[in-house]
């Protein structure tokens, strides 16, 4: 499930973008340490592809932050699935 509107924002574009970006790498961290530790579930290796599938959706945002391009850069943070071992397993 994606999730365009993960808060009400502080109105700065650039500080919404950072701290989108600071919560997507430590849900990625999250859900890396949930595989981790649950290697052998079936959602393990879904959770692990969602994970590809944000880090690509990161470093585009990342990309278009660098090159000025804001409105790029949120939408690619738009597409990123939050949590998804939770999904996986309630």
């Amino acid at each position: 499930m994606v999730f365009p509107n993960r808060g009400r924002g502080s109105g700065d574009p650039v500080k919404d973008l950072e701290d989108n970006l600071t919560k997507a790498i430590d849900d990625v961290a999250e859900t890396l340490r949930w595989c981790k530790t649950h290697l052998h579930d079936r959602g393990a290796n879904d959770a692990m592809r969602i994970v590809q599938l944000n880090l690509s959706y990161l470093a585009l945002a990342i990309d278009y932050q660098m090159e000025g391009d804001m409105k790029k850069a949120s939408d690619a943070i738009d597409k990123v699935w939050w949590q998804p071992q939770k999904d996986a397993f309630g």
